[in-house]
């Protein structure tokens, strides 16, 4: 550690001494609290006053300077300006922006808090309260801000290959064997690459690398809570808020975007020949029955055949 003290004329140093602007007048009121009008004497005279430097050599240390004047009472150095009360404001404000960060986390053991507000969870259940609630196995929604406000765009997050089927939901056992899924096989999400998304203005171009004879289809929707959703298909896209336009060839097509709307949200789909079904791997037992257009219908034995009888 290295001390330096200078002995120079303050009159062009004074106006720092109450945190006043360079280029300002200091004024005595400005020293209020600070010195006495003897004690403003003497640093327009330039006496006792010293500027103390304090630099480290270090990573770690922050380099400190001081304006202090010699109180000829006490022998004692008053000190008038300090940097490091700066760095304390800094650190402040740089400890107010963590925090405010970490309350838009989730804790660690988020089971403890309830999904919609945030509250204290009942012990030992994982309570989930938003109004609607999403699995997507790979894919997420990056966020992209426009002139006219935000468009959220479903994404690859680069956690998965891709599955064999295009199951939004399954139930497998500890072993790996497939118990239930709802499938739906008669299209594909499609999961963007984020970092190839781009904007000017309201307008989102965002790179679609699906290998297939013609563009995948736009879906779009300005609310993901009872979303009602605007389908491309075949004869175009017809959306009064937003429009597309598509330019590529296989494997490099480009949808061009453009929103009006505040917020949206879009996702790609390719379509191919299928059906959406409830696939169930394992044995059902159906002891209640089955409910058919308004009625309950019970298993019934008839010899080696089981029919079902209206009740």
């Amino acid at each position: 550690m290295k001390r330096f003290a200078l002995i120079f004329a303050v009159a062009a140093a004074l106006p720092c001494l109450a945190d006043t602007d360079v280029g300002e007048i200091a004024l005595s009121s400005d020293l209020a609290g600070y010195a006495t009008p003897a004690d403003v004497y003497r640093l327009v005279a330039g006496t006792n006053v010293v500027l103390v430097v304090t630099n480290y050599n270090s990573a770690t240390q922050t380099p400190a300077m001081k304006l202090q004047h010699l109180d000829p009472e006490s022998g004692q150095y008053v000190t008038y300006w300090d940097e490091t009360r700066r760095h304390g404001m800094t650190l402040t404000n740089a400890m107010q922006y963590t925090d405010a960060a970490i309350e838009t986390r989730a804790p660690r053991a988020w089971s403890g808090t309830t999904s919609g507000m945030g509250q204290e969870a009942p012990a030992g259940v994982t309570w989930i309260s938003t109004p609607e609630t999403v699995i997507a196995g790979g894919f997420e929604y990056e966020k992209v801000i426009t002139s006219a406000g935000a468009v959220w765009v479903l994404a690859s997050n680069g956690l998965t290959t891709g599955a064999t089927t295009n199951s939004f939901f399954r139930v497998s056992a500890s072993d790996g064997t497939e118990l239930f899924s709802i499938e739906k096989t008669d299209s594909y999400l499609i999961g963007v690459n984020a970092d190839g998304i781009t904007r000017s203005g309201n307008t989102v171009t965002i790179p679609v690398n699906i290998v297939a004879n013609a563009h995948p289809y736009i879906r779009a929707t300005k609310n993901l809570v009872d979303a009602e959703w605007v389908k491309e298909d075949e004869n175009g896209f017809s959306c009064p808020w937003c429009t597309v336009s598509w330019s590529g060839t296989t494997g490099a097509y480009v949808a061009t975007v453009t929103c009006s709307e505040p917020q949206a949200f879009f996702y790609f789909e390719y379509l191919v020949e299928g059906v959406a079904k409830v696939k169930n791997s394992a044995k059902t037992e159906l002891t209640g029955g089955i409910y058919f257009n308004g009625q309950t219908y019970m298993p019934t034995l008839n010899g080696n055949k089981l029919e079902f009888v209206r009740q």
